[in-house]
């Protein structure tokens, strides 16, 4: 059964799905929830396997958060990751590949860099959000 995980730093309030780390460090862990899961996020990543079940947790997260829509963040490539495609929800896509944090997920961004990177579709946007329509925030 999938449950939502909840973390917080300051003011800013996260939730997951999974909880999963490198495959080496899931593989060493006695933790056999995070070796799942860390086989299920990579399966998915690289090979597209568990759509279904991906799909669906994240429709129960959505109805549980009480959320009106799913936008997916881009990942640091320019071309759409495989819940960008599933969900058909391009709304933000990057125009340039950016730098990945594959391997080290510590390491600070560059938050200039990555708004520079990323365009918004503002007619998906709008149909989205209505109420968005008249307004335009420069990305």
């Amino acid at each position: 059964m999938e449950r939502l995980f909840q973390a917080s730093r300051g003011d800013e309030l996260f939730f997951g799905l999974y909880r999963y780390g490198s495959w080496f460090a899931a593989a060493r862990e006695k933790d056999k929830e995070l070796r799942i899961h860390t086989s299920l996020v990579y399966l998915f990543k690289k090979y597209g396997k568990h759509q279904a079940r991906i799909k669906t947790s994240i429709e129960l997260a959505k109805q549980l958060l009480d959320c009106q829509q799913i936008v997916i963040v881009p990942p640091s490539k320019a071309q759409p990751n495989t819940l960008q495609t599933m969900f058909s929800c391009g709304v933000f896509n990057r125009k340039k590949e950016v730098a990945s944090r594959k391997y080290n997920h510590k390491a600070e961004i560059d938050s200039k860099e990555q708004s520079a990177s990323l365009v918004c579709d503002y007619g998906t946007l709008s149909s989205l959000f209505p109420q968005l329509m008249s307004m335009r925030y420069p990305i």
